[in-house]
This record gives C-alpha cells, sequence and structure tokens, in this order.
C-alpha cells in the first residue's frame, strides 16, 4: 500500500475518531457531574468500554501516521545528506541557501 495513502487513511480515521471521542466524553461527564443517569448502569459500562476502545484506536491512528512521517524526514535527510557529501567530493558546494 503506498504510504501516502495510508497516512491519509489514518489521518481520516483519526480526525473523526476524535470527534467521536470529545463528542461523547462531554456527555459522559454531563451525566456525571449532573448526575442526569441517561442510561441503565449496564449501557454506561459499554460506554465506558467504546470511549476507551476509541481511545485506542485514536492513539494507534496516531502512532502510524508519527511512524510513516519520522520515516519519511529519516529518508528526506539521507537524501539531502548525499546530495551535499557528493557536492563535497566533486569539489562543488552548493550556493548559499540552497541545498
Amino acid at each position: 500500500m503506498d504510504r501516502t495513502k495510508l497516512e491519509a487513511i489514518a489521518t481520516y480515521f483519526a480526525v473523526w475518531t476524535l470527534g467521536v471521542l470529545i463528542f461523547l466524553s462531554i456527555l459522559a461527564s454531563a451525566d456525571a457531574i449532573f448526575g442526569w443517569d441517561l442510561l441503565p448502569p449496564w449501557l454506561d459500562k459499554i460506554g465506558v468500554l467504546a470511549i476507551v476502545s476509541l481511545l485506542i484506536f485514536l492513539a494507534a491512528c496516531v502512532l502510524i501516521s508519527l511512524m510513516l512521517n519520522v520515516s519519511l524526514i529519516a529518508y528526506r535527510v539521507s537524501a539531502i545528506a548525499e546530495e551535499i557529501e557528493g557536492s563535497r567530493k566533486s569539489g562543488r558546494m552548493p550556493a548559499e541557501g540552497q541545498s
């Protein structure tokens, strides 16, 4: 699978998961603060499980995106270092402000 497509998918899911997680967390906080008892106790436990599961899924999406970006940065820095090393060996230095 293409790296950019995988990063776009991970970012898309992370954004939507974050939105759903924020909404559910606000509802859960309001339920706890105001004592609304919106759901029966067994459904409250399922809600907490859903929030924790979404949080884990969000963390996984962010880690995937982070790993892909770090590897891309390392690849580009390596290419720049090879270009500089090649110009030093040939006796040609890049102009100031250019790499």
